[in-house]
């Protein structure tokens, strides 16, 4: 599953920089597929599970993602800790 893949692929991007999910705060969804937005939903929900960040979905044209035949790209948003000290 493109989505469970994209979400652990954030996951180790962020633990690479000693941030974890929660310090996500929004997450920008492009999709080149309508329908596979709703099967991401329960995915999410695992992932973020105290807290779902707010999401942006765009729908994308085919063949217009960083990825040759993704259907899902993500970006996160995060803010540090530190950042509110």
């Amino acid at each position: 599953d493109q989505c469970q893949a994209a979400l652990e692929q954030g996951r180790m991007l962020l633990e690479a920089e000693q941030l974890t999910m929660s310090d996500v705060t929004r997450v920008a969804y492009l999709i080149t597929d309508a329908d596979e937005f709703s099967a991401c939903v329960p995915v999410f929900r695992r992932m973020f599970p105290q807290m779902l960040p707010a999401l942006t979905f765009t729908w994308a044209g085919s063949g217009t993602l960083s990825v040759p035949h993704a259907v899902i790209e993500l970006a996160f948003y995060v803010e540090r800790p530190e950042a509110f000290l």
